[in-house]
């Protein structure tokens, strides 16, 4: 029986024993399939990666008899060339279907983040071994001209996610919007609700609509992630990894880049001089 085909073939996984093991070259393809949007953590650049380094644990059988590991990876930025650590979660899953040997190769092209499918050819079955990125430290944008007492909160929220802490990083980035609150003239006050200091953003007319709404969506966030109801499981991951992302676009948004604002100023010297020989 073939039970296992992986993405390069036939892996070297074996569903057998009590534990197995995967090739590097199987684990740097679908890394390269799984990070397709790699942004360094140092620099914020977007440039692309090389793997200096990969490995992965031995496979152990779960409940269900599914199996389940971890993978890291150490990836070189090809623009500041420094180093970022990876960390993966390997899962088996009862896909609960089947399909022809036909379907299947674009089942896993559709899919970058599987390493091998779990096809078996006499009844179609396939139990999916998937890839998924679970952290990255250091994890986050480049942060500049923005307050010091800002940029720690904000630091600590994408270390909760280096370590996929999820609760605690939207939490941090609760308190980041408290801070940003307090920078646009709302009272500093530790006793009081966000909600209240959002609403005296409000009143007091200190924000504009747009912002505030925003303000409350991450508001809303930390409240599940600060607390639990009945039968609650928290924030996922991924839910945790799109907070984030959001505040850090609302930082953008609020401290606009130094960079950026030299540039501007740099082309419209550039602009005038130019205008002033034409």
């Amino acid at each position: 029986m073939e039970r296992w085909r992986g993405r390069l073939g036939n892996s070297s996984l074996h569903k057998h024993g009590g534990s197995s093991g995967m090739s590097t070259g199987i684990i740097d393809a679908n890394i390269r399939g799984v990070i397709r949007d790699f942004t360094c953590g140092y620099c914020s650049a977007q440039a692309g990666y090389n793997i200096v380094f990969a490995d992965h644990s031995e496979l152990r059988h779960t409940y269900g008899d599914l199996l389940e590991g971890a993978a890291i990876a150490v990836l070189k930025c090809r623009d500041c060339g420094m180093l970022n650590l990876l960390v993966f979660s390997v899962n088996e899953e009862d896909y609960g279907g089947s399909m022809t040997e036909v379907e299947l190769d674009p089942f896993i092209t559709e899919h970058p983040h599987i390493i091998a499918a779990g096809f078996d050819k006499e009844d179609g079955a396939i139990a999916p071994m998937w890839i998924e990125l679970m952290g990255q430290y250091p994890y986050g944008h480049k942060l500049d001209s923005i307050p010091e007492i800002i940029r720690r909160d904000l630091q600590e929220a994408s270390n909760c996610l280096a370590i996929a802490a999820s609760n605690a990083a939207v939490i941090m980035c609760g308190r980041v919007i408290e801070r940003l609150a307090v920078h646009f003239g709302a009272r500093p006050d530790q006793n009081r609700m966000l909600g209240l200091t959002l609403k005296e953003l409000e009143n007091r007319k200190l924000i504009d609509e747009h912002l505030l709404n925003s303000f409350r969506e991450v508001k809303d966030w930390r409240n599940i992630g600060a607390h639990p109801s009945e039968n609650d499981e928290g924030i996922q991951l991924t839910e945790a990894r799109k907070v984030v992302e959001f505040v850090y676009l609302l930082i953008e948004q609020v401290f606009p880049r130094q960079d950026a604002r030299d540039l501007a100023n740099e082309l419209k010297q550039m602009r005038l001089k130019k205008e002033t020989v034409g």
